[in-house]
């Protein structure tokens, strides 16, 4: 038993929109130097798209789901799950009978969506105001980030793309002009400028590369929250993944980052040795959607204010 809970820095929570800036600058390099030699080599099919971004996206929604080992958040957060993950199912199911590739444009916005609110929303931990511009400036983004990703799949003009990758960098702008108490709040700043430069990425037509960065900043700070959740929580958990004979004497930190690290090395090695469009590639793409809604109905549920769940997460 640890004896004392982790607190999560404040300047730890700033590092995942670090590499946005080095994104940036290698795209510039390759555009202004080297006439778009990186942007030839990046993946253009929507199954290379997948297995760039689970790299980085698989790791926190599994150690999303090892709170569910836990007992007493099974019967806190079983109502609500099940209640909503009927609806997940049934909205699934009518949306693939009348249109697969609506389903997946939907199923884009709302990761956007969940992505976006999330990381604007940890700003709360170092002072925020609301405010209606950076709730139009998420919606745009958001509308932007989606046309980006559909665009693996439909003919999406490049020009659209340069239009609101412009859209954006002016709200950006505007922003540092005008939000005179929130431009103060370094955590969203960094937020906003990372968006900007995954906005003009987009509009140069490096798609993976911004959505990398939207990956990044979100599933890092995403993973630090339950891997320090997982460690603060073993004290009073009854949760086997901490308390069996094999793991009670190992941090909780190590293991949820093994063993996501471990369950997503399996499941790249799967997508990537199975044929394309094949039975088996289906059903684990079809994997892949199941857990991501289930993620997001997760998350949406435990991170509430006075959640059980947040009574664990100190941010100082």
């Amino acid at each position: 038993m640890q004896d004392s809970c982790i607190t999560i820095s404040k300047k730890v929570l700033l590092y995942p929109y670090y590499p946005a800036f080095l994104i940036f600058i290698i795209v510039m390099v390759d555009v202004l130097v080297f006439n778009g030699a990186l942007k030839s080599i990046l993946p253009t099919s929507l199954s290379g798209v997948f297995l760039f971004i689970t790299l980085f996206e698989f790791p926190h929604i599994i150690a999303s789901f090892f709170m569910l080992g836990d007992s007493e958040y099974r019967s806190t957060y079983k109502k609500v799950l099940v209640k909503n993950m009927y609806l997940f199912a049934g909205a699934v199911f009518v949306l693939t009978l009348v249109s697969v590739r609506l389903f997946f444009f939907l199923y884009i916005v709302y990761t956007l969506y969940h992505v976006v609110r999330q990381q604007f929303g940890i700003s709360k931990f170092y002072g925020f105001e609301k405010s209606r511009f950076l709730d139009l400036y998420q919606v745009l983004f958001i509308g932007m980030g989606s046309m980006a990703l559909l665009s693996f799949q439909i003919d999406i003009p490049q020009m659209a793309l340069m239009i609101a990758g412009g859209t954006i960098t002016t709200l950006t702008a505007i922003y540092f002009l005008y939000e005179k108490n929130n431009r103060k709040n370094i955590y969203l700043s960094l937020c906003v400028v990372s968006f900007c430069l995954a906005g003009i990425i987009f509009g140069l037509g490096y798609m993976v590369l911004g959505y990398l960065i939207v990956r990044i900043t979100h599933d890092i700070t995403a993973f630090i929250f339950y891997s320090v959740h997982n460690y603060n929580r073993k004290r009073e958990s009854d949760n086997p993944l901490y308390t069996s004979v094999l793991t009670r004497r190992i941090s909780p930190l190590v293991v949820t980052s093994l063993l996501a690290i471990v369950l997503n090395g399996v499941y790249l090695y799967a997508m990537k040795t199975i044929p394309d469009y094949s039975l088996a590639y289906t059903v684990l793409l079809t994997l892949y959607f199941c857990l991501g809604l289930f993620h997001y109905n997760l998350e949406g549920s435990v991170w509430k204010k006075d959640s059980l769940a947040r009574k664990y997460i100190h941010v100082a």
